[in-house]
């Protein structure tokens, strides 16, 4: 029999089935029950049916989308008016609302004998950092949107919130910067919530400073503009996420424990679109539920739950073909609010692509008072320096924001760097952006030519002197109000040791040592932050190694316990590496005993720093030691793991028999004259705790 040419036909079958695509893709449109179906066209990217379809793909230039005054539209869907006109609604718009009455904007909800939290400032006092160059103003009158964003923020009095609105890429998907931002902020401004939350998007793991899930969902991005239903392409707002939902949808966001103020908050904001009438059931705190019935309308509208908001469901009970969800912001009634808007390969044109009146409906509910812009990540390109073509482009973006936020001050953030920090970069980076805040002042007057001071010498800086680290000292960090520790880990000695306050106003209370390992030189000196790092019960090391109970220093740079070969399994420690403890071997991170990298993870929140230096002084409470579990009859467990199944903590199986305590001979009668214990045969006290048997 003659052998079979696979590859013969494997090309035949290939090229038979890019011929039946190609035919699918020139079959007009069919509907099926009145429901349009969807074109096949595998030649899109070459071959366009609708000439009109192709040039709305385009994005139009910034210079044509400022036609109408889109601000002014959200104040008259206020005010009960008209609309705009739909030529005047650029990128898309919706169609024009053919109701003749003023729509309902807002829905509220207030449960009874329910009272939204109040959480008032904590009164950080942490000392602002003097290194920082304060934010370049380009107002040269001194009485801009930021100067007010700044006299908002110090007014106390205040019954509203402040809002800030962070336009940005996947460097902040995850609440990167963000949750430091907004937590610094609101530990010294009050508020609480992790801001805007959006209804589905297959993002959502990412972010870990709210739990979302949802059901039912279609989700659409900016970034695949195509694919987004054409009756949806104009209601993209600056969060860059659409949702569709079925009939039936759910959605479910829970506060999270993963930086302070976010468990729990005073307000709930539900935006949508609802341009067929729609039945939406919301539930509270998985236990109040209440129904809304929703009118037709092409205005943005809003649910507004005023009460302690630890959890949030919705379900569209119908209706949800005309519905268009966009999020929930949580926030309070007062203090601050961050809201990420973070669209992943995002360099900052997206924002042409959303619809100004949807923003400027957006504003007029939220009312904000900063935007600001990250980006540039994406337009960077290896060998490119000439960016002043994307420079004209971010100055377009900070028009069409302000257009859309006429009130709120716009920051361009920096491009953000992942280098290694120097050594002397503060510990306390966390603040950076609070106290560059509070250290804005109106700009200097100009001087002119005459009145220029000559140039002084620039002096060489002068090596900076090794700090001194004795309790007490100048260089000794300061005590951050809401923390209770102060880590120091000595890299040369392997042994950390945590730190409390003194009553000089500093860490300078010797409170715990833990024997450690670290890598050597393969470890960085320095001060390093806490603040808005991550921790994880189980992680995968290098090697394909696990540990328990890690968390972030910097960068790659962990504490954690000794590896396990099998993550979750507690029983895989390696002996040979915990015998190792107390001597450099890690690759780089700080290897401890599982109760010790538990104390840690468990109290991340309470240590305001870490400081790893070299000193052949193991530190005031000396270097503990550890166990050598090798040779014992538990090699895979870690003698200090406080769980329950730990064979260490459980008493033997068989107790030995007590020996039977020998019965005391008696003692002569002494001779007359003779003291008591001082004849030759007297015996010591064989009872416990009597005489000095077997001595050391």
């Amino acid at each position: 029999m003659a052998p079979q040419d696979y590859t013969r036909r494997s090309f035949q079958a290939a090229a038979a089935l890019i011929a039946v695509l190609v035919c699918v893709a020139f079959i007009p449109p069919q509907t099926i029950c009145g429901i349009p179906l969807r074109r096949a066209n595998i030649l899109s990217d070459v071959l366009r049916f609708d000439d009109k379809e192709a040039a709305d793909e385009t994005l139009p230039e910034l210079d044509d989308e400022f036609s109408g005054d889109f601000h002014r539209f959200a104040g008259q869907l206020d005010a009960g008016e008209a609309p705009l006109p739909a030529d005047s609604i650029a990128a898309e718009p919706p169609a024009a609302d053919t109701l003749s009455t003023a729509p309902q904007l807002a829905f509220e909800w207030t449960p009874a004998d329910s009272e939204p939290p109040t959480e008032p400032p904590t009164g950080d006092t942490a000392r602002l950092l003097t290194t920082l160059t304060p934010i370049e103003d380009f107002d040269t009158l001194a009485d801009g949107p930021l100067y007010r964003f700044c006299a908002r923020l110090a007014d106390t009095a205040r019954r509203t919130p402040v809002r800030i609105a962070v336009l940005g890429d996947s460097f902040i998907e995850g609440d990167i910067l963000t949750a430091d931002l907004r937590e610094q902020l609101q530990l010294r401004y009050g508020g609480r919530g992790c801001g805007f939350a959006p209804m589905s998007s297959p993002l959502t793991g990412y972010r870990r400073t709210v739990g979302t899930r949802s059901a039912g969902w279609n989700s659409y991005n900016i970034m695949q503009r195509r694919t987004t239903p054409e009756a949806l392409r104009g209601d993209y707002s600056v969060s860059g996420w659409l949702c569709r939902p079925a009939d039936g949808a759910t959605v479910r966001w829970t506060g999270s424990d993963f930086r302070r103020r976010l468990d729990r908050c005073g307000v709930a904001r539900l935006l949508f679109i609802s341009r067929e009438p729609s039945r939406l059931e919301l539930t509270l705190n998985d236990s109040l539920h209440r129904t809304f019935d929703i009118p037709a309308s092409e205005a943005l509208r809003q649910i507004v739950v005023r009460a302690p908001v630890a959890s949030l469901a919705l379900r569209v009970v119908r209706g949800g073909a005309g519905f268009t969800g966009y999020g929930v912001q949580f926030e309070d009634a007062a203090g601050v609010t961050v809201d990420n808007y973070s669209i992943r390969s995002n360099n900052g044109q997206a924002l042409f692509g959303t619809n100004p009146s949807v923003n400027a409906q957006i504003d007029a509910f939220a009312e904000y008072d900063l935007v600001i812009l990250q980006y540039g990540l994406n337009i960077m390109q290896e060998g490119v320096t000439n960016y002043s073509a994307y420079a004209a482009r971010v100055e377009k973006m900070i028009a069409f924001v302000r257009s859309c936020f006429p009130e709120a001050a716009v920051l361009v953030l920096s491009g953000c760097g992942r280098q290694q920090l120097p050594e002397e970069t503060p510990a306390d980076m966390g603040l950076a952006a609070v106290a560059a805040i509070e250290s804005h002042t109106p700009p200097a007057q100009e001087l002119t030519e005459a009145q220029t001071p000559p140039e002084e010498p620039v002096e060489e800086p002068e090596e900076p002197e090794e700090p001194d680290w004795s309790a007490g000292s100048s260089d000794y960090p300061w005590v951050r109000s809401g923390y209770a520790y102060y880590i120091r880990v000595n890299r040369s000695a392997n042994v950390v040791t945590v730190y409390t306050a003194g009553d000089d106003g500093r860490y300078s209370v010797p409170y715990r040592a833990m024997v450690c390992s670290s890598g050597g030189s393969g470890t960085p000196l320095g001060d390093f932050s806490l603040d808005g790092w991550y921790r994880w019960e189980w992680l995968g090391l290098v090697g394909g190694v696990s540990g328990q109970y890690c968390t972030q220093i910097y960068g790659d740079y962990l504490f954690h316990s000794v590896p396990y070969t099998e993550r979750y399994n507690k029983g895989s420690l390696q002996p040979g590496e915990f015998d190792k403890l107390g001597t450099s071997c890690s690759h780089g991170c700080i290897r401890l005993q599982v109760a010790d990298a538990k104390w840690i993870y468990d109290n991340k929140y309470d240590i305001a720093g870490v400081t790893i230096y070299d000193s052949d002084d193991p530190g005031p409470l000396g270097k503990p030691s550890a166990p050598s579990i090798g040779g014992s009859a538990y090699p895979g467990w870690d003698p200090t793991d406080p769980d329950s199944d730990n064979p260490w903590n459980k008493p033997t199986d068989v107790a030995p028999e007590p020996k039977p305590e020998p019965e005391p001979e008696p003692e002569p009668e002494p001779e007359p004259g003779e003291e008591p214990g001082t004849g030759s045969d007297t015996q010591p006290d064989p009872s416990p705790g009597g005489g000095n048997v077997g001595g050391e």
